[in-house]
């Protein structure tokens, strides 16, 4: 269930960056099918989506993907991925993607929004 779950984050957040809603939205579902908690999806959502923030930044720096293997101690496969999805990701995206999941944890912590709704509002406007 751990790696379904894995895997089903990384697909969501391509789906995401694909803008695919369609995608999202059954990934979602498949994720709350199986319990998992809206402010975990959120966290690692916007880890995922930092990570692909700094892959941009070491690409801007000159790095390969073999020195972003080292970088993060990944394997090359991981890092390839990294790279692709920093290279066909809008930094101006990005960069929104980060406030609205900043906003949505605010809201959700502070208890302006229900977080089953609040996550959904912000994967159907993504």
């Amino acid at each position: 269930t751990s790696k379904d779950v894995d895997e089903n984050i990384f697909n969501l957040v391509n789906a995401l960056i694909d803008n695919n809603k369609s995608k999202v939205i059954e990934i979602y579902e498949d994720l709350k099918s199986i319990n998992t908690s809206e402010i975990w999806i959120i966290s690692t959502i916007s880890n995922k989506l930092l990570e692909i923030l700094h892959t941009k930044s070491l690409i801007a720096l000159g790095y390969s993907q073999k020195d972003i293997m080292v970088y993060f101690k990944v394997s090359s496969g991981r890092a390839y991925y990294m790279k692709k999805n920093a290279d066909s990701t809008n930094l101006d995206q990005l960069e929104v993607y980060m406030r609205d999941l900043s906003d949505l944890d605010y809201k959700i912590k502070s208890g302006q929004i229900d977080k089953g709704f609040g996550m959904e509002l912000f994967l159907l406007k993504s």
